[in-house]
């Protein structure tokens, strides 16, 4: 679990993932923009392009992708 924040780039509903620049992930990478998965169904429902976000990034398994996010 790693601190993550960026920007929204994109958001692929029907997928369940957004596409987000993000700021290096001190321990894990560099920053770039890439999708992640995001299965939290209020924050898909309300997130949108160039929201700036914080969220806990879970790696490994199948929990992979975005968790507590914040929509700032």
């Amino acid at each position: 679990r790693f601190p993550f924040r960026g920007k929204v780039i994109s958001v692929e509903r029907d997928l369940r993932q957004v596409t987000v620049e993000h700021e290096e992930i001190k321990g894990y990478m560099g920053a770039m923009t890439m999708p992640f998965p995001l299965n939290d169904e209020k924050a898909l429902s309300r997130i949108k392009k160039d929201d700036r976000i914080e969220a806990t990034l879970v790696v490994g398994g199948s929990k992979w992708g975005l968790e507590k996010v914040v929509i700032k």
